[in-house]
């Protein structure tokens, strides 16, 4: 029996940088992670999207530091998909455990090119790093728990080294040990890709290690199409619900379960309609189209002038009630997502967020 769709990537890993961005989403303490919002979607998506979430470890150390991971993960971890039997009952999220990213050992070329990309990377978003390396300061007694130093020991070493060869630092407006600490965070992605490399799964950075998924681009791209991350994560800007880690991980589980039930993640590549069935079969709160207004107006004309004698008198009335009704209990143009299971409503009816990597693109 061939494996389906979904079975082909079981493994999705995210990371625990991303799961500290996501917190800082949900909190909206500052200094803030400049990527929050996208790490935040990215987790969801991730736990979603496949049958195991997970995510690596710098150290041994840090394995058995749970009370330090992020708030997100810890309450995904406490959360289990329903199963006929409760052994085989699986947890939204999990730590990957079979090797640390301190159990490999770079090479020189590793370190001279992720260097490079790196250096690269700061010249063209050296804001944005700035205030990235201001939040990890906020949290840092936290992130770095296990960690021998700052920063790992070879990073320390090539980096003086390289330092010393006139690097182009100096155009990067960022104090030299702060941005080794940036590069030393930059280079775990690499050997974050290494640890997933012979799982099967793949791996989704934070943003700051992005650059070293150059290459692979088109495969992420072509895989994200719906987003529930992005639906909720703009729920909860819009204040249409709570931003309190345990409540999301809840939701998270319910749209999970019904994803991989019916085969519905990313791999199984269902139809748009498919999933804004499930969306509203789920309730997640949906957004009218602005041409909803427009279709309410036209139809209300109708109700002054000749009946279609196709709709009928009580067709009709039922039609004009059910669009005033809907329009008229609408915030912000905002209903129930049960509304999309009316056929009326077809085409007229959205969950923002959903677009959120053709948006990002």
């Amino acid at each position: 029996m061939g494996r389906s769709k979904t079975d082909a990537i079981k493994m999705g890993g995210s990371d625990i940088s991303t799961g500290y961005a996501a917190d800082n989403f949900l909190s909206t303490r500052k200094p803030v992670d400049p990527w929050n919002e996208q790490c935040f979607v990215s987790v969801i998506d991730v736990v979603v999207n496949h049958s195991s979430g997970t995510f690596p470890h710098p150290t041994p150390s840090s394995l058995i530091r749970s009370q330090r991971l992020p708030w997100l993960f810890r309450e995904l971890m406490k959360r289990k998909l329903p199963s006929d039997s409760p052994d085989e009952q699986t947890p939204l999220l999990t730590s990957f455990t079979a090797h640390v990213s301190s159990d490999l050992s770079p090479t020189e070329d590793e370190l001279r090119n992720t260097l490079k990309d790196f250096i690269s990377f700061a010249l063209v978003s050296g804001d944005k790093l700035d205030r990235w390396i201001s939040f990890q300061e906020s949290i840092r007694p936290k992130h770095i728990i296990g960690m021998p130093g700052e920063v790992q020991d070879f990073t320390a070493r090539y980096w003086s080294q390289q330092t010393a060869k006139e690097l182009p630092l100096g155009l990067v407006k960022i104090d030299a040990m702060r941005l080794r600490y940036a590069f030393d965070v930059f280079f775990r992605g690499r050997q974050y890709i290494e640890l997933f490399a012979n799982t099967g799964g793949l791996y989704f950075p934070h943003p700051l290690r992005l650059p070293l998924f150059a290459s692979r681009k088109e495969d992420y791209r072509a895989m994200r199409t719906w987003s529930w991350g992005g639906v909720v994560a703009v729920l909860i800007s819009s204040k249409r619900f709570s931003r309190r880690a345990d409540e999301v991980a809840d939701l998270v589980g319910t749209i999970k379960s019904t994803v991989i039930a019916n085969r519905l993640s990313w791999y199984d590549r269902p139809s748009e309609d498919r999933l804004k069935e499930t969306a509203a079969a789920i309730d997640l709160p949906a957004k009218l189209r602005r041409s909803f207004l427009e279709v309410v107006q036209r139809v209300s004309k109708l109700a002054s002038g000749p009946l279609d004698g196709a709709l009928g008198t009580f067709g009709l009335i039922t039609l004009i009630t059910e669009l005033l009704f809907i329009h008229l209990k609408a915030k912000d143009r905002y209903v129930p997502g049960k509304v999309g299971k009316l056929s009326v409503m077809r085409g007229y009816i959205e969950w923002p967020g959903s677009d959120y990597y053709r948006r990002h693109a």
